[in-house]
């Protein structure tokens, strides 16, 4: 298995349990402990966990978790996504895309439509939709106060250039859904954006891999039924299934590629 591979399937783990051990993952990898340390020593630095006596543990903060360490859990899933989210969009099509590593994934596949209109509040959505060799996408970024973790803007400003525009979708990612409490997000600034593109948007669709679902965080965008089509990896709980059903939103499953270490 080659280091970069390794890599990913720590911080995933990381990412379910919260804590692993040097000699676990040695035993796991078939690797030696002095491997297991300094692999650790790589991914600390990068930001994506934190080195422990005899091991590492999950990055705990009162938010959200680094976009560096988002971008790594469950990547087959959210390529999986983006690619067939993106076959809901005509050439043509108007639509909002906020700020998130799988939207930051589904805009690559935007890159085979043409005459697209994309209102974001990401740079780096923009930077990949916009194409220079002669694109006839047009693309709006939002202005606001800027936080280059994520790439992304936020706050009044933007929210006021926001309900300028009335687009035929919007195309979101957010923290979480669970049947009782709808869909959430970790902080306020990013509920109200996604919560304004609900608003201005024809059609909504949430794109939220399995890590994202059955759970319950901090802030809540809006109920089940203001959402017209949610697209994951994998079958949520019967209680939310129930729930999306009652509510009338659109279920799609991916045929996501099975996970490395399962």
């Amino acid at each position: 298995m080659k280091r970069e591979e390794r890599h990913t399937q720590i911080v995933e783990q990381l990412y379910h349990q919260d804590s692993i051990s040097v000699e676990s993952l040695a035993n796991k990898f078939e690797v030696s402990q002095e491997t297991i340390r300094r692999d650790l020593t790589i991914l600390a630095e990068a930001g994506l966990l934190r080195k422990v006596h005899g091991g590492a543990v999950r990055l705990q903060t009162a938010h959200e978790d680094t976009f560096a360490l988002r971008s790594q859990v469950n990547r087959p899933a959210k390529e999986a996504i983006g690619r067939y989210a993106s076959e809901f969009i005509s050439h043509g099509d108007s639509l909002f895309i906020n700020a998130g590593t799988t939207t930051n994934i589904f805009a690559k596949y935007l890159l085979d439509k043409t005459d697209l209109t994309v209102v974001t509040n990401c740079a780096s959505v923009a930077e990949t939709v916009w194409q220079e060799d002669g694109s006839t996408n047009q693309i709006f970024l939002l202005g606001g106060k800027y936080n280059g973790t994520d790439t992304e803007t936020q706050g009044s400003l933007l929210l006021k250039q926001l309900r300028l525009f009335h687009t035929d979708h919007a195309f979101v990612t957010l923290g979480a859904v669970d049947a009782n409490n709808g869909f959430m997000e970790y902080r306020v600034e990013a509920a109200d954006i996604i919560r304004a593109m609900f608003q201005q948007a024809r059609r909504t669709t949430v794109l939220a891999d399995s890590t994202k679902v059955d759970h319950a965080i901090l802030v809540k965008i809006c109920d089940l039924g203001d959402v017209d089509r949610l697209i994951t990896d994998l079958p949520p709980s019967s209680d939310l299934q129930i729930a999306l059903d009652e509510a009338d939103v659109e279920l799609h499953i991916t045929e996501t590629p099975m996970r490395q270490g399962n």
